[in-house]
This record gives C-alpha cells, sequence and structure tokens, in this order.
C-alpha cells in the first residue's frame, strides 16, 4: 500500500499537472494579453523583494530587475523601436541579456537570439535572415562582431553595445549604457497590449545540416512551454531556485525551460556564464 507521504506527493504532482494544463488551455487561449514581460511587471507588483536573478555577486529583486528592464524599454523606444521590429541580441549569458529581452518583448520588439558560437558566414547569415532593426551586442563578443562589420544588415549606428565595466565601443555604434543611464524607470503602457499570439522571439536552428534557420516563437508558445515545464514537470514555486548552469539564453533550453519555468512560478534564476 502506498505510503501516506507518497500519496500525498502524488496529489500535488496531479494538482501541478492540472494547473499546467489550465493555463495553457485557459489564460493562454487566443485573444489574451500576456507576455513574459508582463509577468515580470506582474511578480514585481505583487512580489517586489523577492529574488529574481542571482548572478555571481549580484542579486536583483523583481523590482529593482523590472526597474532595469523598463530602462531597456524606453532606451529602444527612444531609437525608434516599435513593435513588430527585430532586436538581434549577441551576448553572453548575464543578467543583461534577459533584460534586453523582456524589454523588447515590453515594446512588442521581436528579439532574435544570435548564438554566440557562430563566426564569418554563419554569423553574417544569422542577422540576415531575422531582418533586424538593430543589433543589440555585449561587449565580450565586439571582436566576434568586428569580423563581420561590413555585411551587417543593419546601419552602424543601429549597432548598440552593452559592457561591462569598462565601457568599449563600435566604431559608430551606440553606448547602451549611456542610454540606459538616461532612461526613466516607469513601467511602459504598453506591456499589457500585447496578446499571445504576437511574436515574442526567434529561436536558431543548429545548422548541422546547412546555415542556421530562425524559428519564430510567439508569447502563447514560449508561455505554454514555461508553464507546462515548471508546473507539470518540475513542480516549480516562488520559493525555488533555478540554477541557469551553462544552458545557453540562445537555445530554447536555457531561455523557453530554464528562464520561462523560473518566470512562470516566480521562482529565482541562478546564472552561470558559461559552462565551463
Amino acid at each position: 500500500m502506498p505510503s501516506k507521504e507518497n500519496i500525498l506527493s502524488d496529489l500535488r504532482r496531479m494538482r501541478l499537472i492540472a494547473k499546467g494544463a489550465y493555463v495553457s488551455a485557459y489564460k493562454l487561449r487566443d485573444g489574451q494579453n500576456l507576455s513574459p514581460s508582463l509577468l515580470v511587471e506582474q511578480h514585481a507588483e505583487n512580489r517586489p523583494g523577492s529574488t529574481a536573478i542571482l548572478y555571481e555577486d549580484v542579486r536583483y529583486d523583481y523590482a529593482t530587475f523590472n526597474r532595469r528592464i523598463n530602462q531597456v524599454s524606453l532606451a529602444l523606444r527612444t531609437l525608434g523601436a516599435r513593435a513588430g521590429q527585430k532586436l538581434a541580441v549577441l551576448m553572453d549569458n548575464r543578467p543583461e541579456y534577459l533584460m534586453a529581452f523582456n524589454g523588447a518583448n515590453k515594446n512588442g520588439v521581436v528579439s532574435a537570439l544570435i548564438n554566440t558560437h557562430v563566426t564569418g558566414q554563419q554569423l553574417e547569415h544569422a542577422f540576415k535572415i531575422c531582418d533586424p532593426s538593430f543589433i543589440l551586442v555585449g561587449a565580450e563578443l565586439l571582436e566576434r562582431l568586428e569580423e563581420v562589420a561590413d555585411s551587417l544588415p543593419v546601419p552602424r549606428e543601429n549597432v548598440l553595445v552593452w559592457s561591462e565595466g569598462e565601457v568599449k565601443s563600435f566604431a559608430g555604434g551606440k553606448d547602451f549604457n549611456a542610454l540606459l543611464d538616461e532612461a526613466a524607470t516607469d513601467n511602459p503602457g504598453s506591456t499589457g497590449s500585447f496578446d499571445v499570439k504576437q511574436p515574442c522571439c526567434y529561436i536558431y536552428t543548429s545548422g548541422t545540416t546547412g546555415l542556421p534557420k530562425a524559428a519564430a516563437m510567439s508569447n502563447g508558445r514560449f508561455l505554454k512551454a514555461a508553464f507546462m515545464f515548471g508546473y507539470a514537470v518540475v513542480g516549480l514555486t516562488e520559493s525555488d531556485v533555478v540554477y541557469q548552469s551553462g544552458l545557453p539564453f540562445y537555445h530554447s533550453s536555457g531561455c523557453v525551460l530554464g528562464w520561462g519555468s523560473t518566470l512562470q512560478s516566480g521562482a529565482a534564476c541562478a546564472i552561470r556564464r558559461k559552462f565551463s
């Protein structure tokens, strides 16, 4: 006969599976305005002091994290970014990656998540096929961008450099740190205006059988995978910590299952820059 503990564990898992199915079938039905960045705002309002991000010796609570995301959103809007445009993101795993992803999402701007290991022709191709209006590059990967500088699909002034510590630059590009310093931290009014069918991001195939292809993912598809994995498979709660140890944010396992499942439960995400 099953023990009382096993029965309670099974009942809890059944409730989580039911909740995941409910969210996927009801909350994410057509016409609903829901997005990853709206969840950030909700956590920031309801649980402002709870830990959102752990990275090296830095901790962001949801309120602080959301304010920084709002600065990204405003900085992009100041540059003229608008819903439906694409932002190509080339950056190592770090909190700023998620700030960029969610800040763009608040504007309805689609993030194209570029593989940080591709170079040369593959990198040129990855940029071109997503048809970006802007490229956001982490200063740690500037040399890689410089290698394909003459074939970028955007004007140099639309290359945005986000530095850590020492500020680095790209000839003709913009210092994104400076733009953020001037940006307000208030929630934009646009966050809740995008429905589940709105494109959220482009995630690339590995390119093992040819050049990488960009697969579009909507807000609804992103959240459905996150809710089902977070609730039904893992059973995450707001007191948990998801260890993002080496799973790159440019991959669905890192961005959708890692960050997305963290977000659906209001847990904390502990980020490691690289696996080794």
